[in-house]
């Protein structure tokens, strides 16, 4: 029947009424990736590897059972040489996914040859898919063949699996960091592109570190041409340097905050790493850059940071300078310190913060920090109400009736939306707008009334896993509030 179909959807019926009675051959698999249609090449890719073990849920590739099967098919070999050939010279893009795919089903000393073959199409960089897919195969393969996984950051063509590799050799610079100054020794003589990628991997790696022992191979890369050239790798070697203990990177930092000539977003990007790296004399930086409207949210975030003792003073006194679009963010960052909480009340109670930038989610926070004479100021400037069970079902009750189907026939959408974008945009999202520390409301049982009473009166009745904030106390004395996104060793 197969033989008789003239249509690609004719072909895959055929090929897969076959596979469900067991009748497919690797040899007949292997030919049909050969057929014009890049739909039955995908899938002839898929099913010859499709009773191949795949990696276990946390990344680590199922080695045993991988051996087991190969063994009982001997041509395994011959199957890995044409898709490596396929990923050389197919101009499919679908036939590549369906070969990304296949990466975590094989074995991992024949993952390099098909990724490197993959990594070298130029033309999937732009693709959504692609480059994220090769790296959840190759993921696993990384962390036992370092050297191997360095050669394919070089020569890949895809930026974010150079990105993503440089990363994960950065993460194990404490135990291992002979592999990452090997991608360094040979990213010295690449073009800048290629020093970029490395760079925002080593980057993305790095944050939260303080200090970190620079590799053997980081003073051969500072030093290259195309590093000296070009303002995009200087500004990354800078960030990472002060990480490395460069003092040159902290007084090149220093240079571009003073530099009223230098783009805002560097300025600020350079004084932010200072801060985080604890720099000698930043607390005087501090007091100079909070003077200049370029610097000056940056500079108050610094203040908390550091737990500046000046830094209350200076929130009373420049808040009401700070643009409206910063003052949600900044706002974030006050509430982690005691001292800073209560210069943000004294701000509202002055009039120089209104009370509605202090959300339930900041007043909350607030609250976190334990401290009886904050709370009580909180309850006078903001308030705060606590609804007991009693008091939560005649709520309820009251807002069953306000909803009625008569009062909503007048309602006006408008103040709506305002209402959610003061009160609820904090932490909601609502077609794609508002923030995420909340579940996102656009598909919720928003146009059910009982929805929306019990969650209007008690929000936290119902909290998905996802969503429970946690509380952490830090070491510097900072206390925060949040939904944990992810979390590694640091």
């Amino acid at each position: 029947l197969y033989s008789k179909q003239t249509s690609a959807a004719g072909k895959l019926r055929m090929m897969w009424g076959l596979q469900a009675l067991g009748a497919l051959s690797g040899d007949w698999l292997l030919e049909r990736t050969r057929d014009a249609d890049e739909s039955v090449r995908s899938w002839a890719v898929r099913l010859l590897v499709d009773d191949w073990p795949t990696d276990d849920p946390a990344g680590r590739p199922v080695q045993a059972a991988a051996q087991v099967r190969r063994a009982a098919a001997p041509k395994s070999q011959q199957v890995v040489g044409r898709l490596v050939e396929l990923a050389e010279t197919d101009p499919s893009g679908l036939v590549r996914l369906y070969l990304a795919s296949a990466l975590q089903r094989m074995a991992p000393a024949d993952r390099g040859r098909l990724a490197l073959a993959l990594v070298q199409r130029g033309e999937d960089a732009a693709d959504p898919n692609l480059p994220g897919l090769i790296w959840y195969g190759i993921e696993p393969w990384v962390g036992t063949d370092a050297a191997a996984a360095v050669s394919l950051a070089v020569q890949s063509r895809l930026p974010q699996v150079r990105e993503w590799i440089a990363r994960s050799l950065t993460e194990r610079l404490d135990g291992s960091p002979e592999p990452l100054s090997e991608l360094l020794a040979r990213a010295a003589m690449a073009p800048s592109t290629t020093q970029v990628d490395v760079l925002r991997g080593m980057r993305l790696a790095l944050r939260g570190w303080r200090k970190a022992p620079a590799p053997a191979g980081w003073s051969a890369l500072v030093s290259s041409p195309p590093a000296t050239a070009d303002p995009t790798v200087r500004e990354l070697i800078r960030d990472i340097g002060v990480v490395f203990g460069d003092g040159r990177a902290v007084d090149d930092l220093r240079s571009v905050v003073a530099d009223p000539n230098a783009t805002a977003d560097s300025r600020r990007r350079a004084l932010r790493s200072l801060v985080d790296s604890r720099a000698d004399g930043v607390g005087p930086l501090l007091a100079r850059a909070v003077k200049d409207s370029v610097l000056r949210t940056e500079a108050l975030k610094g203040f908390v940071q550091l737990g500046d003792p000046e830094g209350p003073v200076q929130v009373v006194e420049r808040y009401r300078w700070v643009p409206l679009e910063d003052r949600p963010a900044l706002v974030s960052v006050l509430v982690t310190r005691v001292p800073f909480a209560r210069a943000l009340l004294d701000a509202v109670a002055s009039g120089a913060a209104q009370r509605s930038e202090i959300t339930p989610f900041h007043a909350r926070q607030i609250l976190s920090l334990n401290d009886p004479a904050l709370t009580a100021r909180l309850t006078e400037v903001w308030g705060v109400v606590k609804l007991t069970g009693g008091d939560k079902d005649q709520a309820k009750q009251e807002w069953r009736n306000r909803l009625s189907q008569g009062s909503l026939q007048g309602a006006d959408l408008s103040r709506g939306r305002a209402s959610f974008q003061k009160v609820c945009a904090s932490c909601h999202r609502l077609y794609g707008e508002g923030g995420t520390v909340g579940p996102d409301l656009t598909g919720s049982g928003r146009t059910q009334l009982e929805y929306l009473v019990e969650h209007i009166v008690d929000p936290n009745s119902v909290v998905p896993a996802d969503y429970r904030v946690a509380v952490a106390t830090l070491k510097d004395g900072r206390v925060l509030n949040g939904v944990l996104k992810s979390q590694n060793e640091r």
